[in-house]
């Protein structure tokens, strides 16, 4: 259930807002709708400094709340907050720890926000939109670490990139701020959309594999990609790769000569696939072996173990860079290459969210989201 507001209004509003046409926007829509409302802005230091009020450099986990702190002295507790610096700086659509230190101060004892908004916008087939979609993430797995406080995602599609928050941007945070839905939404078209889950039919067609094919398996001698490796030689006598970010052990070497024996010819590289240059290499190598890349099976995958409150954002970003900034490199580096298809393996804490740890079912809802 979500956190009841009383007299389902908000009378404090905490908005992350920078630029002085935001701020002036944001009041004037609140302005129309209560004269009661008060709304505190919390610049991005890095973006207009100084700057009347409150601001935060983005990146120092310690000012998050430090500034909570300050504000709830001099104006006592706040309702709801609206996260919107994504909006004015496209920049923070991809920097996790902005949301992270945000929920990290939420969680200090002596704050209570019964609201929190997390607000976005993408152009048409822009990578923004995984991102942003990702966010999604946050929202499924903190109820379990933020029991008081709901965390949704809006998010919308646009034809212009506007670097401020307009009124009519308000006016549908405002309503989505008060909504009685615990759920996420985006805006295409002016249509609002919101996460379904329906029952569908798979109808089967005709195979993409072919028989003496050559795949690329990311994470490939861990147990999923390891299954694949299996499955495609017997039914299809492939040519495998397979990649990872360990030098090969007795166990991998093991491994390796298994798939041999079942009449498979494999190769090992050892390469991050968050890293661009390692994962170009390896398809260099891997045309220069077999000729061409017929499909790729992104397999590789870490994760998450610490819970969003306690962790350190390094530890944070680990655990998203093969799911995250894997996807992004692996189609930078097979860009050239005309695949028969490839295949991201996701998980269920995409959709479910996962134990408090955030980072795994973002990683796994960006992918979802590619």
């Amino acid at each position: 259930a979500l956190p009841a507001l009383a007299g389902s209004a908000i009378k404090r509003l905490v908005c992350f807002a920078s630029q002085p046409a935001s701020q002036h926007a944001i009041r004037t829509a609140l302005n129309a709708i209560s004269s009661n409302i008060e709304v505190i802005f919390i610049a991005q230091h890095e973006v207009i400094a100084p700057t009347p009020g409150y601001s935060i450099a983005r990146n120092q986990r310690s000012a998050y709340e430090e500034t909570f702190k300050q504000i709830q002295q001099v104006h006592g507790d706040f309702d709801a907050m609206l996260y919107l610096w994504s909006v004015e700086d496209p920049s923070c659509i991809e920097d996790y720890a902005c949301i992270v230190y945000m929920l990290q101060a939420i969680a200090a004892p002596c704050f209570k926000v019964k609201r929190l908004l997390l607000a976005g916008q993408f152009g048409k087939g822009g990578i923004e939109r995984c991102y942003l979609e990702s966010w999604i993430g946050f929202a499924r797995s903190t109820g379990i670490i933020l029991p008081t406080t709901w965390v949704g995602v809006v998010y919308r599609e646009v034809d212009s990139i506007n670097t401020s928050v307009t009124q009519e941007w308000m006016q549908i945070l405002w309503a989505e701020l008060h909504s009685t839905e615990a759920d996420s939404v985006l805006y295409r078209a002016g249509i609002r959309h919101t996460c379904q889950i329906r029952p569908t039919v798979l109808d089967q067609g005709p195979s993409l594999l072919k028989v003496g094919g050559t795949y690329l398996i990311t994470g490939g001698l861990g147990g999923l990609g390891y299954l694949f490796a299996q499955h495609l030689i017997k039914t299809q006598s492939a040519n495998i790769v397979l990649t990872g970010r360990s030098a090969l052990d007795q166990d991998k070497q093991a491994k390796l000569q298994e798939l041999q024996i079942l009449g498979g010819q494999v190769f090992y590289a050892q390469a991050d696939v968050s890293e661009l240059a390692q994962m170009q290499a390896v398809v260099k190598q891997a045309k220069a072996r077999f000729g061409q890349i017929n499909g790729v099976i992104h397999s590789a995958g870490i994760v998450g173990l610490e819970i969003l409150l306690k962790t350190k954002i390094e530890n944070f970003q680990r655990i998203l860079e093969p799911k995250v900034k894997g996807t992004i490199v692996l189609d930078k580096a097979l860009e050239a290459e005309p695949l028969d298809f490839i295949c991201y393996f996701s998980t269920a804490s995409a959709i479910l969210g996962d134990i408090g740890t955030c980072d795994y079912a973002i990683a796994n809802r960006f992918q979802m989201a590619d």
